[in-house]
């Protein structure tokens, strides 16, 4: 087996633990920079972008109202529809009674052309009372003769 020597770990000189410090060191110094860099290209592309994220925002929020009035018009519109269907079924009850209406109108005016144009009406008389018992009498001078 072997000696006491072998046992114990192998010795490392120290430079080489300090250049392997500084390479770490070196190396998280690179990396903060390059973390810095990044967090500063980020913020100037956010802020780049800010007026279109804005914009789209906007966009949004417009269509979500067009969105509502449409949907409001859609209902006013069957609404309205609804009420068009109704009236048009009343309207053809109301054009056959007006069928009807003009069918008396022309009886009506068949049997008025056959009236004489004039009628001799009899004078009517009407008596006026004062606070006195005399009557007086008065003729309307209608067409007819006394």
């Amino acid at each position: 087996m072997g000696t006491e020597r072998d046992l114990r770990p192998p010795s490392v000189p120290s430079h080489v633990g300090v250049v392997l410090g500084l390479a770490t060191a070196g190396y998280a110094i690179a990396l903060a920079g390059v973390t810095a860099l990044q967090a500063t290209s980020e913020a100037a592309i956010v802020a780049d972008r800010s007026p279109v994220a804005a914009a789209i925002d906007g966009a949004t929020v417009q269509h979500d109202r067009l969105e509502s009035t449409i949907a409001a018009a859609a209902r006013d519109y069957t609404t309205i529809a609804s009420g068009y269907a109704t009236v048009s079924e009343r309207l053809a009850d109301v054009e056959a009674r007006m069928g009807t209406l003009a069918g008396l109108t022309g009886a009506i005016d068949g049997a008025t052309r056959a009236l004489p144009t004039r009628i001799a009406l009899p004078p009517v008389v009407r008596s006026v009372s004062s606070g006195t018992r005399s009557t007086a009498h008065a003729a309307s001078g209608g067409s007819a003769p006394p």
